[in-house]
């Protein structure tokens, strides 16, 4: 893995997707609802030493996209997570403190 500035990083594939890293796979995901509609996902138990954490992530960011994928429900989030996995490159929409962001990882296959 190799962060290229705060907003960029690359990392293998298998890493990222990887079942222990996956944000999938943690039990703490919560929806993240704005004006009684939902916009995105937050995991609140990403570590400090996570993939996520070392490509500029943090567990109070809100995910709402991937490249264009909307993450607003369970079926949005799954259908993302299929679609991606062979992707060269992922830009992460999040909300920071109520403020746009976008994380962007290039994948590599090594």
């Amino acid at each position: 893995m190799r962060v290229v500035d705060p907003t960029h990083c690359q990392v293998s594939r298998a890493l990222f997707f990887d079942a222990q890293n996956c944000l999938l796979a943690e039990p703490r995901i919560v929806q993240v609802t704005s004006q009684g509609r939902v916009i995105g996902i937050r995991n609140d138990s990403l570590g400090a030493r996570s993939v996520y954490a070392r490509c500029g992530i943090r567990s109070s960011d809100v995910w709402t996209a991937v490249n264009g994928h909307s993450l607003a429900n369970a079926e949005d989030v799954l259908a993302a997570y299929t679609a991606l996995r062979q992707s060269q490159q992922l830009n992460i929409e999040l909300l920071r403190s109520n403020r746009p962001l976008t994380v962007r990882l290039t994948l590599t296959d090594d």
